[in-house]
């Protein structure tokens, strides 16, 4: 995926046509995610029928009291539902205790602290670039799989909801990017400025190179010009916009010469998944 930059539109328009039989099974993928039993069912209901049991009923009722000695399970499972509404978006834990009607902040802290633990969520802490000023001390949390956020809303017609379709999307793309990461050398995070409050969804930081990945799964993807992705970015920077459309997709020059490749989900994904994959072979 680094080197897409390297390539002109034309190259990387013919990647995109020759995945483009994939789109539908990546449609499904975003619904029931990628566990094997659930995909094989051939029952996309049903798939989230188990799985919300799972979740439920296993790992908030039984496991996690069981290993924390939790003993307002009720509590337990109103934060996991709030994480699940609030995937990919910047946590502030007073609001968070106030719209759970007066939850502490230690407590909520030890709650994520177990989710995670018990691989349910993941904790995207911010970074800094270039000694910009920081956000501090408010992480975003994404569920571990939007699979799971999926089973536990039980929302219908996700695929046409636009601003689920957002949440969903960066969910996966992090949690990609997440394991991405797992073999190289560095961590994962998100940037955003505390003198304008603009973010950059997703950053990757290690010794060779940065990526900064702006998630833009909507029908309009131009960037404005103070977005962080044109001002923060550093020599050996990659600048990649995920986008939703099939056509939606180009290696961009811009006013600083630095590359920018945007490219559809789908595309992304399953690259980032072959790497993946050919990591592990190679290991």
């Amino acid at each position: 995926i680094t080197k897409l930059e390297n390539m002109t539109t034309e190259e990387l328009g013919k990647i995109i046509k020759t995945l483009e039989p994939i789109k539908e099974s990546f449609n499904r993928y975003l619904i029931i995610g990628g566990f094997p039993e659930l995909v094989l069912s051939g029952n996309d209901k049903n798939a989230q029928k188990i799985l919300r049991e799972d979740i439920v009923d296993k790992v908030l009722k039984r496991d996690l009291p069981e290993l924390f000695n939790v003993r307002n399970i009720s509590v337990l499972e109103k934060v996991f539902l709030y994480l699940c509404f609030e995937s990919s978006n910047i946590i502030n834990f007073t609001s968070m205790g106030q719209d759970l009607e007066g939850v502490s902040i230690p407590t909520l802290q030890d709650y994520i602290k177990y989710l995670q633990s018990a691989n349910l969520i993941y904790i995207s802490e911010p970074i800094n670039l270039l000694g910009a000023k920081l956000l501090k001390n408010k992480p975003k949390i994404y569920v571990v799989d939007s699979a799971i956020r999926n089973a536990v809303l039980m929302k219908e017609n996700i695929l046409a909801d636009s601003t689920e379709m957002g949440y969903i999307v960066e969910t996966a793309v992090y949690r990609h990017m997440q394991t991405y990461m797992k073999n190289i050398t560095g961590n994962i995070g998100y940037y955003r400025d505390k003198e304008n409050h603009k973010e950059i969804d997703i950053v990757t930081n290690s010794v060779k190179e940065n990526m900064y990945i702006e998630v833009k799964y909507r029908e309009k993807t131009d960037l404005k010009k103070d977005n962080p992705i044109y001002t923060k970015i550093g020599k050996n920077d990659r600048l990649f916009v995920i986008t939703k459309n099939i056509d939606d997709y180009g290696v961009l020059t811009l006013e600083n010469k630095k590359k920018l490749v945007k490219i559809p989900a789908f595309a992304y994904l399953f690259l980032v998944g072959l790497e993946e994959l050919n990591k592990i072979e190679e290991g």
